[in-house]
């Protein structure tokens, strides 16, 4: 358990990244991360527990992950300006192996409460054949320029009615997502707005299964 610490320019032979969890499930709790490259970055199956844990001055985002890990976070902290490149948790690895699940990850943006930090990536996503991703209710995913979603397995996203029950997923410059309150996730003011030919879509293919559904996204 980590409880209570500082965590400032770490990451020295770790590609910037001041706390890793590979296959541990570490409960991480009331601390601060700054300048760093990533303040937590997760790979291989981990699922620590995050909470009230404030991200600054990261030079890429507070926290990267693979799909193949399954975090529990809340209240996420993101002060604004955060001086983070991205203030969002980033998908570093879009292939899904075996199943994999995104959950809201509630957070305080700005000072105020948001029932989801919005998940990014610049990678294609890809459910193979026989794997399944599953996107739970609130869950907000933007995507940088030109990357896709390409299911030949099992997508469920089961949103529900409503702003915090609806799943994004959208463009990386679309500051409104989510709704009510938006999110500016690469940090760049006005400087781009989203646009339709911003991201490449959902792609379904011949092996996806009868399994897959959308609602409310």
């Amino acid at each position: 358990q980590v409880e209570n610490c500082l965590f400032r320019f770490g990451g020295a032979g770790n590609n910037g990244m001041a706390l890793a969890t590979n296959t541990s499930s570490p409960t991480i709790a009331n601390s601060d991360f700054s300048d760093s490259y990533y303040g937590i970055n997760l790979t291989n199956q981990a699922a620590p527990t995050v909470t009230n844990v404030r991200f600054s001055n990261m030079s890429r985002a507070p926290i990267g992950m693979e799909l193949n890990t399954s975090p529990s976070l809340s209240n996420v902290v993101i002060d604004l300006p955060s001086g983070n490149t991205y203030d969002g948790i980033e998908i570093t690895d879009g292939n899904v192996s075996g199943s994999a699940v995104l959950s809201p990850a509630p957070a305080i943006y700005g000072g105020a409460p948001t029932h989801c930090l919005s998940y990014f990536t610049n990678q294609n996503i890809t459910v193979d054949a026989g794997e399944t991703l599953a996107v739970n209710a609130g869950v907000v995913l933007k995507f940088m320029s030109s990357r896709h979603l390409a299911v030949n397995g099992t997508l469920l996203a089961m949103g529900s009615p409503g702003d915090t029950g609806a799943i994004y997923f959208t463009s990386i410059d679309d500051d409104n997502a989510p709704d009510p309150t938006g999110q500016d996730t690469n940090t760049n003011g006005n400087d781009t707005f989203p646009d339709s030919s911003d991201w490449g879509g959902i792609r379904f293919g011949g092996t996806s299964t009868n399994a897959c559904e959308l609602s409310y996204s």
